[in-house]
């Protein structure tokens, strides 16, 4: 419902001016939509429904409900509507107008065309698309964006694994909908989870950034280990929670025998990317209780 409302006439004020210096040196779709008011609704709702604090990573988030920005629909939109008017028959006033935007970019000037002719490139649309089929057209320019978001998508993941979402890289390893936010219904078990996996806490290895602390210095102040607080610590780790934590790895050596053999990374992999939903309850109920 609102997603057509926020986006209306976006195939005409979804463009950019290529020329600015804003994109001299690097044109990509995140670099000219990012600032859009519809992805920061998005932003907002996607939040909302993980019940995650607004500062959480964008991200993370997306990552994690394996949804696309807003700003894919945009373009989407916009690259329609050029192959709706290049079938269009050429006395038609709008053919007539795209030839005078196509003329404009021609002779350098920044016109409708011009956005067209970059977001082409930057998705990769085969040169021939014009003559398409409809139908094939549109499968051939959605494959095209979501293999060029998916590709941006690993870029990011790249830089976020050597910074706040290091642990998070760790076990998120491809950009789909995560399926333990299918499995649990309880929305406070769920959101205890989400806020886990993508360090919306305050546990030392968060809040210690806020301090500029070097990530060496983010001790534990709970226990005697002298071992960084970070989210591997405090879940497979630190002897504080090692009751409740007994108990929900006793529920895992029932569903996977060899659990107790792992190391403590692939523990904490394994316990990440868990599907049962017996020790996702139970998970949950731990970090409901011990998560910071």
């Amino acid at each position: 419902m609102i997603k057509p409302i926020s986006l209306y006439s976006s195939e005409i004020w979804g463009t950019f001016n290529p020329k600015s210096s804003k994109f001299r040196n690097d044109i990509v779709l995140d670099k000219i939509y990012s600032d859009l008011e519809p992805d920061k609704l998005h932003m907002k709702i996607t939040k909302f429904v993980l019940g995650v604090n607004r500062k959480s990573s964008n991200f993370a988030v997306l990552s994690e409900l394996g949804r696309f920005p807003i700003y894919i629909t945009i373009v989407k939109n916009l690259l329609n509507y050029y192959f709706r008017i290049e079938n269009m028959p050429e006395d038609s006033l709008l053919y007539k107008a795209l030839q005078t935007s196509k003329d404009l970019d021609d002779k350098n000037h920044n016109s409708w065309y011009s956005s067209v002719r970059h977001l082409c490139k930057i998705i990769d649309l085969p040169s021939n698309f014009i003559n398409f089929s409809k139908y094939k057209f549109r499968k051939c320019l959605l494959n095209c964006l979501k293999v060029s978001y998916v590709k941006s998508w690993e870029n990011a993941y790249s830089q976020n694994s050597q910074g706040k979402l290091r642990t998070y890289c760790q076990f998120k390893t491809s950009f789909c909908k995560e399926n333990y936010l299918n499995i649990l219904k309880n929305f406070d078990l769920r959101k205890a989870i989400t806020k886990f996996r993508i360090s919306s806490h305050r546990l030392k290895i968060e809040t210690g950034r806020y301090s500029k602390l070097e990530v060496h210095q983010r001790i534990c102040d709970k226990c005697d280990l002298n071992k960084v607080e970070d989210e591997l610590h405090f879940l497979i780790e630190c002897p504080v929670y090692s009751k409740d934590r007994d108990m929900l790895f006793d529920l895992i050596f029932k569903e996977c025998k060899n659990f107790y053999s792992l190391n403590m990374v692939n523990k904490f992999i394994w316990l990440l990317n868990c599907e049962s939903i017996n020790i996702l309850k139970q998970l949950g109920y731990f970090l409901s209780k011990h998560l910071p």
